[in-house]
């Protein structure tokens, strides 16, 4: 099996719907669907391996901005949303991703917004980085969604891990 990655083209983008974890508020007055999150990005892998895993699916790219959109169902009251990377090894936080453009119909949300390159957190120690045609994934992040209602209740959205690869 080879590595690649394929840039979406005229627009278009790699849809995939993500088992996540979620659903938790602390307030009562906001719950995030977990089932119902979808992630895409302007780039994907497909059969790109990491520590004996194989993943396929929407990518981040480490050496140049990627798009990227997340759509979400809720019931109560959402008034803001932050958007933030969690390094799958390390578990460290990104701040918050500025930007981050949303549209709410009352019972689901859509985020647009972009990751800027380098700032995936990561566990990546020193390595030779050899630019190829095919997929490097360098590491596993995870994108986190927190969901902030006006009473002051918040619910966190976490999906699976997003590869992030070197050379987009």
């Amino acid at each position: 099996m080879t590595n690649r990655i394929r840039a979406g083209l005229g627009g278009a983008v790699l849809t995939f719907v993500l088992a996540s974890c979620g659903g938790l508020s602390s307030g009562g007055d906001l719950y995030i669907d977990p089932s119902s999150l979808t992630l895409s990005s302007g780039y994907g892998v497909q059969n790109a391996t990491y520590n004996g895993g194989s993943y396929s699916g929407p990518a981040i790219c480490d050496n140049t901005t990627t798009p990227m959109n997340a759509s979400f169902s809720y019931s109560g009251t959402i008034s803001t949303v932050d958007v933030r990377l969690k390094g799958g090894t390390t578990g460290n936080v990104s701040g918050n991703i500025r930007n981050v453009t949303v549209s709410d119909s009352g019972s689901s949300v859509s985020l647009g917004f972009t990751v800027g390159a380098g700032v995936a957190p990561l566990n990546v120690g020193p390595q030779s980085i050899i630019v190829v045609p095919n997929a490097h994934v360098i590491g596993l992040t995870r994108l986190e969604m927190v969901g902030h209602s006006p009473k002051g209740s918040t619910d966190v959205l976490s999906s699976n891990f997003i590869p992030v690869v070197d050379n987009c």
